[in-house]
């Protein structure tokens, strides 16, 4: 697992080479430095240098986070904690994309970046160029709510299945559109039992969402 995640930090460090690795520990790998973006959304174009941390848990089912060293980013934007770590995505967005592609070059075009420029965007324009998440349950739910094209209330019925049921094509589809699970959200169901990163987290993500919903209640 380690020696997976040594060749793509090195891939990484090879595309942004103001990048370094600063230490290791038992843990993780702290990278620190600057990256230059020069990316254009929406004929918004950004071209500006922020100095980062990145640390890289060296078990793989971890994701990895991002650390606002230079405090670029305004403390009271919404989309960044106490600490200085970014708020980039849902961590079941970034574990989707890392089963697909585990690279972290493409994590950093596809989330890091993006955020910088969403940032930047809102901080002119007052707005967001692609929309943004909630936190907490609610943003989780828009996640699954994208990932399987559905409304709410049928995201809520595929966690609710994916965390506690079993795949069976001939059964209706969790989504609540009539039609069996084979002829419906098959090839997206699958994924999340096959990969048991995957489905770890949809069971993680239930029991936030279940929480959150409890915490609530208790303290209205």
């Amino acid at each position: 697992m380690v020696l997976k995640s040594l060749k793509r930090i090195e891939e990484l460090l090879a595309e942004y080479p103001e990048l370094h690795i600063e230490n290791e520990s038992e843990d993780d790998i702290k990278i620190s430095g600057r990256i230059s973006i020069h990316r254009s959304i929406k004929q918004f174009v950004l071209k500006k240098a922020y100095e980062i941390e990145i640390f890289i848990p060296k078990h793989e089912d971890m994701l990895p986070y991002v650390i606002d060293k230079g405090k670029a980013i305004n403390i009271e934007y919404q989309h960044i904690y106490e600490n200085g770590q970014l708020c980039i995505a849902t961590d079941v967005d970034m574990q989707l994309a890392f089963s697909s592609d585990p690279s972290l070059v493409k994590w950093m075009k596809d989330f890091v970046e993006p955020y910088f420029v969403s940032y930047e965007y809102y901080e002119r324009y007052g707005i967001y160029p692609l929309g943004e998440r909630s936190h907490g349950a609610d943003g989780i739910i828009q996640s699954y709510m994208d990932i399987f094209d559905v409304d709410e209330r049928s995201a809520k019925q595929i966690i609710y299945f994916l965390s506690y049921k079993q795949y069976r094509g001939h059964q209706p589809c969790p989504c609540g559109s009539g039609k069996r699970m084979r002829s419906c959200h098959r090839k997206l169901l699958q994924q999340f039992f096959d990969n048991p990163t995957l489905h770890e987290q949809v069971r993680t993500d239930c029991m936030n969402i279940v929480m959150e919903a409890m915490n609530n209640e208790f303290t209205r």
